[in-house]
C-alpha cells in the first residue's frame, strides 16, 4: 500500500440476540452450510484484498465466545471486537469510533448476511474514490403501500422509484463519524440504517451500486433454511440460462 494511499476497514456489526429468530443462539452465531453464519460474513472480507482490516462488533454476552471462534479459524484481518451498544446505531457508532485514521474507507455490513459477494464489496470500495457514501441495493419488484394503522391502505407507492437497501454500505470515515456525532447528539434518535444518517443531515449524495436478490438479511428462522439452500446453488453447477433449451424440457 502507498504511504499517501488510505485504509479500508470493515466494520461487521454481530450484536443481535435473536429474538426474533426464537432459537436461543444469536443469529450470527447459527449453523448454515457448515460454518456459523458470522463465520461466512467474516471470510468473504477477509478473503478480498482489498480490506485491510476488519472490526468485529459483538454482544457483551457473546465477547469471549466471539473470540473463540476468531482464534479458532486464525483470521488475519480481525483488528478489533468490540462491545456494541444497545441499538444498531450505537454499535455502529461504536465500531466508526475505533479507526483512529483522519481518512479512511469504511464498509459497515450486517453480519447476518452472509451472502454477501466479492463483487458488492469491491464495488463499495471502488465507488468510493467517487462519491463520499454509497450502499447497495436492488429494485424494488414488489408493490408496497402506506399504511398508518396497519389494516388500511392508505397509499400506493411507486414501485419504479423504490429499491431495497442491502448492507454493505460505504463512507468515507471522515462523513460517517460527523453523522454519528450529529445522531448522539438527538438524545431520542435510534436509526437502523447508516445512509438514512448521512441523508438525514445532507452530508453527502448516496450512490447506489448493484446488490443481489441473494444478499439476504438473516431475520427469522425461515431464513435459515433459505440462506443454506443459496449456498448449496452457489457451490453447486450454475443453472442453465439457455431458455430455449429449458423450454424443451416441458
Amino acid at each position: 500500500m502507498e504511504a499517501n494511499s488510505v485504509k479500508t476497514y470493515a466494520i461487521l456489526l454481530a450484536g443481535g440476540v435473536g429474538k426474533r429468530v426464537k432459537s436461543g443462539v444469536p443469529k450470527q452465531f447459527l449453523k448454515v452450510f457448515g460454518k456459523m453464519v458470522l463465520e461466512h460474513s467474516v471470510e468473504v472480507f477477509e478473503n478480498n484484498e482489498l480490506i485491510d482490516e476488519i472490526i468485529v462488533v459483538t454482544h457483551k454476552r457473546f465477547l469471549d465466545f466471539t473470540n473463540e471462534i476468531f482464534k479458532r479459524n486464525r483470521y488475519k484481518k480481525i483488528a478489533n471486537i468490540l462491545v456494541g451498544g444497545k441499538t444498531r446505531q450505537k454499535s455502529s457508532y461504536i465500531g466508526v469510533c475505533s479507526v483512529c485514521d483522519d481518512e479512511a474507507k469504511i464498509l459497515i455490513h450486517d453480519a447476518v448476511r452472509p451472502l454477501v459477494t466479492d463483487r458488492m464489496i469491491r464495488d463499495c470500495i471502488v465507488a468510493l474514490d467517487t462519491y463520499d457514501a454509497v450502499s447497495v441495493a436492488i429494485p424494488e419488484t414488489n408493490t408496497i403501500v402506506k399504511s398508518f394503522n396497519g389494516s388500511v391502505v392508505d397509499g400506493i407507492l411507486e414501485r419504479q422509484l423504490l429499491v431495497r437497501v442491502q448492507t454493505p454500505q460505504a463512507f468515507k470515515l471522515s462523513v460517517i463519524r460527523y453523522a454519528h456525532e450529529l445522531a448522539n447528539a438527538q438524545a431520542s434518535s435510534s436509526h437502523t440504517d447508516d445512509c438514512g444518517i448521512v441523508k438525514l443531515f445532507n452530508l453527502a449524495r448516496i450512490h447506489i451500486v448493484k446488490g443481489d436478490e441473494t444478499n439476504i438479511k438473516i431475520t427469522n428462522f425461515v431464513d435459515i433454511f433459505i440462506a443454506d439452500m443459496l449456498f448449496k446453488m452457489r457451490h453447486s453447477q450454475p443453472p442453465a440460462t439457455d431458455l430455449e433449451g429449458l423450454v424443451g424440457k416441458f
